[in-house]
């Protein structure tokens, strides 16, 4: 098999590298939907049917997918002003 990590020797740093950025930014993106359904929550129009805590870990797990989700149910056009 073909490993381009060999040919250029680097070894695992770029691997190790990639991981760190990719966890950093997911849990950027968790604090950020978590803080913001909190926001909403104590604003009197926070998620209905998922508490932030949970927006926060879907967040975590689901990525950017979930972050898609969360901004169509809560801050899109979609959603009926109160």
């Amino acid at each position: 098999m073909f490993d381009i990590t060999a040919l250029l020797g680097l070894g695992g740093l770029p691997l190790l590298l990639y991981w760190i950025v990719f966890a950093g930014v997911q849990i950027a993106f968790a604090l950020g939907v978590g803080r913001d359904a909190t926001q909403l929550a104590q604003s009197g129009n926070g998620p209905e049917y998922v508490k932030p805590f949970m927006w926060g870990v879907a967040t975590l797990i689901g990525g950017i997918l979930v972050v898609g989700v969360y901004w169509l149910i809560h801050h899109s056009a979609l959603r009926p002003r109160q």
